[in-house]
């Protein structure tokens, strides 16, 4: 069996769970990539946060990039979703906020989100509290839109971690 890469970075030589940079990297019961930066709670400023999203369309995935897709209801409409492991937030695509039957709210502070282009992306709203079925279980997601084809909504492992959600690569 050849090495893995690392989920955290990329780089191989180690897992995630004994990623360097993993300790400086969490906060308040979440980890946060490395490239994220988040202005401290409770205070506003002009600077955007950083995100990112690795997989906009299918087949362009880095291979280091672990990313699994499926098809789930959200808010009772079928979604092409991508778990993205190395994307900072949830995204809904533009074409899929049509079936979303609620406003988007603005932001608290302006994320910058880097493209696997390399082009940086700002968003600027959020669509709170839609629910996804995930075997016939409800949970709760905040959809940032976010421009891509191919897929309705990426989750990145914050949102899957915030469920403690456990996915066997293995079983497919």
């Amino acid at each position: 069996m050849g090495s893995r890469a690392c989920y955290g970075c990329g780089q191989e030589g180690h897992q995630i769970r004994d990623y360097p940079m993993r300790s400086k990297i969490q906060g308040a019961g979440t980890s946060v990539p490395a490239s994220v930066q988040q202005p401290p709670v409770g205070r506003k400023n002009n600077q955007p946060r950083q995100g990112r999203a690795f997989a906009l369309v299918p087949g362009n995935t880095p291979a280091t990039i672990l990313v699994v897709s499926s098809i789930l209801p959200i808010d009772g409409q079928p979604a092409h979703i991508l778990m993205d492991f190395g994307s900072t937030h949830p995204f809904v695509s533009y074409l899929f906020e049509y079936y979303l039957h609620t406003s988007p709210i603005p932001l608290e502070c302006e994320l910058s989100v880097s493209l696997p282009s390399g082009d940086i992306m700002l968003c600027d709203r959020v669509y709170n509290a839609h629910e996804i079925h995930v075997n016939d279980v409800p949970l709760f997601v905040d959809l940032i839109p976010l421009e891509m084809h191919g897929f309705d909504v990426i989750l990145g492992m914050d949102w899957l971690s915030s469920y403690r959600a456990l996915i066997d690569c293995e079983l497919k």
